[in-house]
């Protein structure tokens, strides 16, 4: 592992839709590097492109140019199973809504995406136990989200994000819908998992007072990177 090297590289990346006649560029020439273990922050208004980068990060969609390393990994070599399989094994997801299935508890939840990867035992719901412990939800383990708060909940979603010990978190907006009190547990909780497992964190926020958090602050406007 060469801690020197960029965990994300990202080189003139465009994207673009196409609508009949009509082309939108939602990124345009975006170059980024972050080493491993940093908590960068991308910040910038609504339609800026913050998504549309975490989702070309995240393997979910492709780009119209350019080109994608992650972990020393050029990502546009992977056909689709193999991105599907790079993602489950090196990539952690928190998204503003907590997409819990309601049906299970949290400590079920939290095991879940790693069901594909090792099946069912009981190691792995005792690893699954440990991770809630860690994000303070040790007495919650078997409580289905409707007896969960909202903070409980994007707790329950950061625990499930790390329970294949991925290289990099992606955290698209995950205090949105939150409260001034709960956003900060949840940001104070993501600062000690990167300090603490040197897990690369990279947040995606249009709330400047969160920038206070990141190693590296990256701004983008209309596609483009402005600042960084």
């Amino acid at each position: 592992m060469d801690m020197h090297k960029p965990i994300i590289n990202i080189k003139n990346l465009a994207k673009e839709y196409y609508f009949s006649s009509t082309v939108i560029r939602a990124l345009n020439k975006v170059s980024i590097k972050i080493n491993r273990g940093e908590f960068s922050i991308l910040c910038g208004p609504s339609g800026s492109g913050k998504t549309t980068l975490l989702n070309l990060l995240g393997l979910i969609d492709l780009p119209t140019q350019g080109s994608i390393l992650l972990d020393g990994k050029n990502t546009e070599k992977l056909n689709r199973v193999q991105r599907a399989d790079f993602r489950l094994n090196n990539i952690g997801f928190i998204f503003q809504k907590y997409y819990l299935l309601d049906e299970l508890n949290a400590v079920e939840n939290v095991f879940l995406p790693a069901l594909a990867k090792e099946g069912h035992s009981a190691r792995l719901v005792k690893k699954a136990e440990n991770i809630l412990e860690l994000v303070g939800l040790k007495d919650r383990v078997k409580h289905k989200p409707k007896y969960l708060s909202e903070g409980e909940k994007q707790r329950v979603a950061v625990a499930r994000s790390l329970i294949n010990e991925p290289a990099i978190l992606l955290c698209d907006e995950p205090t949105a819908s939150l409260d001034a009190d709960n956003s900060k547990v949840i940001l104070d909780l993501l600062a000690k998992i990167n300090k603490e497992s040197f897990a690369t964190v990279f947040l995606v926020t249009h709330d400047e007072r969160q920038l206070k958090y990141g190693d590296k602050v990256i701004q983008i406007i209309d596609g483009e990177i402005v600042s960084n």
